[in-house]
């Protein structure tokens, strides 16, 4: 059978979108721990949980307004209903075009800001968002408080009486070896200092000089991935990805 022109063409947009699906990494995790999944968006700030990575489920619940209109009913008929898929790039709706569509049905909708969360304990003030694309991570310079050092190092705040047996395991074995290795480097500790705690006289926090940089870079390249935590701001938690 000779195929037409426009057969030929349909064919070749779906083997594109086939293979754009298969080479599409998604950079966050939404795994459940007991108390919900927190989804990449939030309504006037506020982090959004739900019960599945349903997208029907997220508006109906928070937003309602939206769910219960003709556009609210077409849009959850096309973005595929499933969150993890949307990011994908499995979803019939693009993920950038979901985010646009609720900006103009409901004002208050966003996608999520927070700061990175590296370590088990501490804090950084390193302001991250998710792209409108949903692909990646990028530092939300609007919201910045890090403040960064000439190699685009930034220092990083564990704690007091923190060791490097508290940090877990992203950062744990760095911190131990620039314990031990004067001119260690890290991958993604540039330099760390234990803390001084000396009952009436000196305390010091324990810190670090964070590669944000190298940190970005993986978990944009799906070496390192993030899942969401309750906090204000959200929290980013940086982990290993456990499927490589």
């Amino acid at each position: 059978m000779k195929l037409t022109t426009k057969q030929i063409k349909k064919l070749i947009k779906e083997e594109m979108r086939k293979l754009l699906s298969e080479g599409s990494q998604m950079i966050m995790s939404f795994e459940d721990y007991g108390d919900g999944i927190y989804m990449p968006f939030t309504k006037d700030g506020e982090m959004l949980k739900t019960d599945t990575t349903s997208i029907a489920e997220l508006l109906i619940k928070h937003f309602p307004e939206v769910a219960e209109t003709k556009d609210g009913k077409k849009l959850m008929a096309k973005s595929g209903d499933d969150i993890e898929d949307m990011l994908k790039g499995k979803s019939p709706l693009a993920f950038s075009q979901f985010v646009l569509f609720m900006r103009s049905l409901a004002p208050s909708f966003d996608v999520i800001r927070g700061n990175l969360q590296v370590a088990d304990v501490g804090y950084t003030d390193i302001a991250v968002m998710l792209s409108v694309d949903g692909t990646s991570l990028i530092l939300d310079e609007e919201n910045m408080e890090a403040e960064f050092d000439d190699d685009g190092d930034a220092e990083v705040f564990f704690g007091h009486t923190v060791t490097s047996d508290d940090l877990g395991e992203l950062l744990e074995r760095e911190a131990k070896r620039h314990e031990n290795e004067y001119e260690y480097e890290g991958v993604y500790l540039s330099a760390y200092e234990e803390g001084i705690n000396e009952f009436g006289g000196r305390d010091e926090p324990t810190t670090g000089l964070l590669r944000v940089s190298k940190v970005m870079e993986d978990i944009n390249n799906g070496t390192l991935t993030v899942r969401l935590e309750l906090s204000d701001p959200p929290l980013f938690v940086v982990e290993r990805n456990r499927d490589l």
